[in-house]
């Protein structure tokens, strides 16, 4: 399941805990050599999900918390939302105007977006069979 990536880094990796394999940690010295180097998809999928999610259970409740705190302090202040109060004493005033500003810039950038996707779907093709490029592709 290794193979593909260099002797130096599967020699760092820590034992597993069956015999012969190797536990790859979700901290940058382990993750970001295997997601840029790893030819199996799969394990790149399985391993970018755990990283994704390692802190969803912890934080979750903390950014429920946060946001209705926000809320009420907007609506106490007497603002729509949490954007409104943020956003008014900075140059676009109100949240419709970022809204607008941010609508100008998806245009150019989808079109970028679109020639950049184009290339790797290729590269995934030739390397894999499959054109649908996904998350643990890109590295």
């Amino acid at each position: 399941d290794l193979s593909g990536l260099p002797e130096s880094y599967v020699a760092g990796l820590s034992p597993g805990e069956a015999a012969g394999t190797y536990h790859i940690s979700l901290d940058n010295p382990d993750f970001l050599p295997f997601m840029e180097g790893s030819p199996r998809r799969d394990l790149r999928e399985v391993l970018g999900r755990k990283r994704d999610s390692r802190v969803v259970a912890v934080n979750r409740p903390i950014l429920e918390e946060v946001l209705a705190l926000r809320r009420r302090h907007a609506t106490i202040l007497g603002y729509a939302s949490w954007a409104h109060y943020q956003i008014e004493p900075k140059m676009a005033h109100t949240p419709e105007r970022v809204a607008d500003f941010h609508g100008g810039l998806i245009p150019p950038l989808q079109r970028l977006a679109a020639v950049e996707y184009a290339e790797m779907s290729g590269m995934l093709l030739a390397d894999t069979g499959d054109p649908v490029l996904r998350v643990w592709d890109v590295s």
